[in-house]
């Protein structure tokens, strides 16, 4: 390759990007097409790159640029190099025709990363100085990655031309937005991966500005080889079998790729929980499976010999679900009701009347796992504004300080600036639940056992679908560990905040009560993750055993908080909230008068599982935390309509044959997929109980509000203002 004479005197011959990027060729992709994720830099980074930057555009430009050389490093093993930067302003009419000036990265290993931003600091001087002479020759064409600056730079897409790869950015008011683009040719997992590991180095150096580069670790060797030798086209292998194309063209359609061979693993062509339930519903038309079998077989070679193919099987599961539902609901309306059980329940409840509430526990030091959720938060929020309760929280984090700040930025996005006064009881430790000893030295733990008193463990993996592992290290493995711990120095009560979904685990054909009374299930529903919650449950139980006393909080569909009017940031999860969208985008709602549908805010969960946890006298005790006053989906009808929303309302068995097009094609989407979780048979026939839980906290003067007109505004308004519909 021809010289490129940069930095106005000097000059190398070598042009090195990401290794994984470029195309081994002296000469641009022939790959024209890019793709583009984006992500954003956390407030607390962003903020100290602001401040470390003293706020210049261009001294962002810089910092952002190292992170981008420091990559570029890791994954070339190269510290002399070329990336590309653009031109700053508008004095460019002696600049090559793409308006882009070379930037020669040259590091050195022994540095730390305040030496390494000076030398970027220098480089990217020099280079201004540069931008009005002709020392750029046409060779610079044969840059792929550039780093542009929104804020500064002027970029177009002629001035694209020929590049494999843009970072790009944007300084917004509390954050900075990253996005990258890329060839064709790269997975999106493996650029998700990019970006995490971008993020994690302004994280880590803007915190340890003297950490020596070399001691930064953002992946492992393998990682690298992974990018350079699978990331290819070369390793595509075609489909062989009908099955073959016909998983290849599902996996294609749904994760909008051209081309998917049978030996690309699923999770590295960037699926996600929710559309590996898309690709599930697509399969599910002609084959019989499982939704976990994807999970455990993630290559089209291994999932082909594991389903069994079966012409129109979806139409035939649909049909099955309608009579199961339409005898439901027939069965409901002819007040077809365990009265029996009914009746023994009632009597149950009856003792709690005269229950003791007012004696508490002499809790002074409680742990709370999962503050960072949520539902956790919420806990954090009660706890430090109704009692004196020293508090000490188990977050994941880069650092300690690290921990601290994405603690303070959440409990700031949800309640305000409030944090400060009561931060001196909150204790953060840098630590991960799916880790033995929390991941803390053997010291830190040792201490902590003597000091805890009372364990809250609201942490979970809450997504429906994924591998087992990653439900079990936290869902029931971490409770282990919870256990372990509590059996260790101070004894330790346990509160186990659990989900009312355990119940479906059943898959019963009939009507039955699942009261609180309920603790041991028949598991027919093979879904890992209500398995890993319901498995922690008996373990809770069985700790009961050995002088643990444990308590479980079974919560319903959690909504925003009623009063600050806050939604969870990771609402497209939420499953009430994409059925309300599926009935709104659809048109079309039952008229059924069955009230099953709970709308339990999460200030509301909260404050009763705080007024509850600390009383001597309800212990090992299983509570159902659902608002008591449900409504039917024709009453959410009523209210739609009432926002302005066209809805056809029909009778359930007519929805049935308009949602299913019994004459035709079964059209299958994200709305039709969440309305059939929610009326699945085995949700309807199960008749949610939790009047002891409501009979306790009526002692407490608390009351589940009734859901009104304002409620289902404000969740309009919402939705509107997140753009969720």
């Amino acid at each position: 390759m021809s010289k490129i004479e940069v930095n106005c005197n000097k000059s190398i011959n070598k042009f090195v990007g990401f290794k994984s990027f470029v195309n081994e060729s002296n000469k641009p992709s022939m790959l024209t097409e890019r793709k583009c994720i984006a992500k954003s830099i956390p407030i607390s980074v962003s903020e100290m790159i602001r401040k470390i930057a003293n706020r210049s555009q261009l001294g962002i430009y810089m910092i952002l640029l190292s992170g981008v050389e420091f990559l570029a490093y890791k994954y070339s093993d190269l510290t002399d190099g070329i990336l590309g930067m653009p031109v700053n302003g508008k004095n460019f009419s002696n600049i090559s025709e793409n308006r882009m000036v070379p930037i020669r990265y040259k590091l050195d290993t022994h540095w730390t990363y305040k030496d390494m931003l000076t030398n970027v600091k220098k480089t990217v001087s020099e280079n201004l100085e540069c931008q009005t002479k002709n020392s750029i020759q046409d060779e610079f064409s044969y840059c792929k990655t550039i780093i542009v600056l929104e804020n500064i730079h002027q970029v177009s897409e002629e001035d694209l031309k020929g590049i494999d790869t843009v970072f790009s950015f944007k300084a917004e008011e509390n954050e900075i937005l990253i996005k990258l683009e890329y060839i064709d040719g790269l997975n999106i997992e493996l650029a998700e991966n990019l970006l995490n590991q971008y993020i994690n180095f302004l994280t880590i150096v803007t915190n340890q500005p003297n950490i020596c580069i070399s001691k930064i670790d953002l992946g492992t060797k393998s990682e690298s080889w992974v990018l350079d030798e699978k990331n290819t086209i070369d390793s595509y292998v075609e489909p062989r079998t009908e099955v073959e194309w016909t998983i290849a063209r599902v996996w294609g359609d749904i994760l909008g790729i051209e081309k998917v061979g049978v030996e690309d693993n699923l999770f590295e062509l960037g699926a996600s929980s929710y559309t590996i339930v898309q690709i599930a519903m697509e399969l599910s038309s002609d084959f019989i499976f499982d939704i976990n079998d994807i999970f455990e077989f993630p290559t089209i070679s291994s999932l082909a010999n594991r389903v069994k193919y079966k012409k129109d099987n979806w139409k035939t599961l649909m049909k099955q679900n309608k009579e199961l539902a339409y005898t439901a609901r027939q069965n409901k309306e002819s007040k077809y009701v365990l009265e029996n059980d009914m009746e023994i329940y009632k009597n149950n409840v009856l003792k709690y009347e005269d229950v003791d509430v007012e004696t508490k526990n002499n809790y002074q030091h409680i742990l709370l796992t999962g503050a960072t959720g949520f539902l956790g938060i919420h806990l954090l929020h009660d706890l430090l504004t109704n009692s004196q309760y020293e508090l000490y929280l188990l977050v994941r984090g880069n650092t300690k300080s690290d921990a601290e700040k994405r603690l303070e930025e959440l409990y700031k996005y949800y309640f305000g600036n409030g944090f400060n006064s009561v931060k001196e009881r909150v204790h953060i430790i840098n630590g991960d639940l799916a880790k033995d000893n929390f991941g803390v030295s053997k010291e830190e733990y040792n201490k902590l056992s003597d000091t805890i008193d009372c364990i809250i463990n609201s942490a979970a993996n809450i997504k429906h679908y994924g591998l087992a592992e990653d439900f079990y290290s936290i869902n029931t493995d971490g409770v282990k560990r919870l256990i372990e711990f509590s059996l260790k120095g101070n004894k330790k009560d346990i509160h186990q905040i659990s989900t009312g979904g355990v119940a479906a685990l059943a898959e019963r054909t009939d009507y039955y009560l699942f009261t609180e009374y309920v603790d041991e299930l028949e598991c027919k529903l093979n879904n890992i993750y209500l398995k890993s919650k319901y498995e922690a449950e008996r373990l809770i139980i069985q700790a009961r055993e050995k002088g643990i006393n444990g308590n479980i909080y079974r919560v319903g569909e959690i909504f925003y908080n009623k009063r600050t009017k806050k939604c969870q940031k990771k609402y497209e999860e939420i499953g009430i909230y994409r059925l309300i969208k599926s009935f709104i985008q659809l048109g079309v709602i039952p008229n059924d008068k069955n009230k099953y549908m709970d709308f339990s805010f999460v200030d509301y969960v909260s404050e009763a599982i705080t007024l509850i946890f600390d009383k001597k006298n309800i212990l090992n005790e299983t509570f159902h935390l659902y608002n008591s006053n449900y409504i039917c989906l024709d009453e959410l009808g009523d209210f739609l309509v009432e926002e302005g929303i066209n809805l056809n309302r029909l009778e359930f068995s007519t929805f049935y044959e308009t949602l299913f097009q019994e004459n035709g094609d079964i059209e299958i989407n994200n709305d039709l997929l969440a309305i059939l979780l929610f009326l699945h048979p085995s949700r309807m026939l199960t008749l949610l109980q939790c009047g002891k839980t409501t009979k306790i906290l009526e002692k407490f003067n608390f009351k589940w509000p009734v859901v009104q007109q304002d409620d289902i505004h404000t969740m309009m308004e919402i939705f509107k203002q997140i753009e969720f519909i």
